[in-house]
C-alpha cells in the first residue's frame, strides 16, 4: 500500500501540465540507488532482456520518497528561509559548538505548485528534475531575500552515509559551515553565541564520496542577534 501511495503522488505530479509562461524554481536531484542498499547490478539473459531482482521495486519507492522530501525541504529553504543558531565551538575551552537550522515555513506535502517535468532511471541512478511555481505572496518572500542586507556564502558539507537522514544533514553542514566561513571573515573576536535568518539562494548539489553525502550550497542569510563574551571572561 505504501508503494502504490508514492508512486501515485509522482504519476499525479508528472500529468500536471507545465505553463511555459509561468516563472518557476527548477532542482534537479538525482539518488544512488547502492545508497539505498540496493547493490544487486542488473544483468541481461542471454537474449538481451534485463533482469530486475525482485527488491527494485521497493527500492526505487523508496527513492522517489527521498527526492520529493529533499525538493519539498530545497524549495521551502529558497522560498520561506530557516531561522538559524550557532554557538561556535571551542576545543580548549571544551566549549561544544551548537547549530540549529528551523524552517521558517514548509511547502505541504502534495502541493499542486511543486511538479516533475522529467524522470530518469538506468535502475543505478534515479535522477528526477523538479518544477515550482511560487504563488504571489512566495514571490514576494523571495524578493525578501534578494532586496538587500543579506550576506552572501557558500560551502561544502560532509556527513557519513549511514546516519539516518544523512542527505539532509549534509545539506544542514553545509549551511552551518558558510555561515561559519563568512563569520570568520567579518567578525575578529569569537561571539559567543549568533542567531538569524538563511535562504537557499539556488540549487544546492548533493553527491556521494567515500561513503559520505557531500552537499554544495549558496545561501543569503542575514545576523539578527549576536552576543559576545564578557569584557572580563
Amino acid at each position: 500500500m505504501k508503494r502504490l501511495t508514492f508512486s501515485f503522488i509522482l504519476c499525479s505530479i508528472l500529468l500536471s501540465p507545465l505553463t511555459a509562461l509561468d516563472p518557476y524554481l527548477s532542482l534537479n536531484l538525482d539518488i544512488n540507488y547502492s545508497a539505498l542498499g540496493f547493490a544487486t547490478m542488473m544483468k541481461p539473459y542471454s537474449d538481451g532482456v534485463l533482469v530486475i531482482p525482485q527488491e527494485y521495486d521497493e527500492i526505487r519507492e523508496e527513492a522517489i520518497k527521498i527526492l520529493l522530501e529533499d525538493a519539498r525541504w530545497i524549495f521551502s529553504g529558497m522560498i520561506y528561509g530557516f531561522s538559524f543558531r550557532y554557538v561556535p565551538g571551542n576545543r580548549e575551552e571544551t566549549l561544544a559548538e551548537v547549530f540549529e537550522l528551523s524552517p521558517i515555513k514548509q511547502i505541504p506535502n502534495g502541493d499542486p505548485a511543486m511538479k516533475v517535468q522529467q524522470v530518469l532511471d538506468d535502475t543505478q541512478y534515479l535522477s528526477v528534475l523538479f518544477y515550482y511555481w511560487p504563488d504571489e505572496y512566495q514571490n514576494r518572500r523571495l524578493k525578501v531575500s534578494r532586496g538587500g542586507g543579506f550576506h552572501s556564502s557558500a560551502a561544502a558539507g560532509v556527513v557519513p552515509m549511514m546516519l539516518e537522514d544523512a542527505r539532509t544533514l549534509s545539506l544542514i553542514e553545509a549551511v552551518k559551515q558558510a555561515i561559519r566561513a563568512d563569520l570568520r571573515d567579518l567578525i575578529y573576536n569569537r561571539p559567543l553565541e549568533v542567531s538569524g535568518s538563511v535562504y537557499l539562494s539556488g540549487p544546492p548539489r548533493i553527491n556521494i564520496r567515500s561513503g559520505e553525502y557531500r552537499s554544495s550550497v549558496k545561501i543569503l542569510y542575514r545576523r539578527e542577534d549576536m552576543k559576545t563574551f564578557p569584557i572580563n571572561y
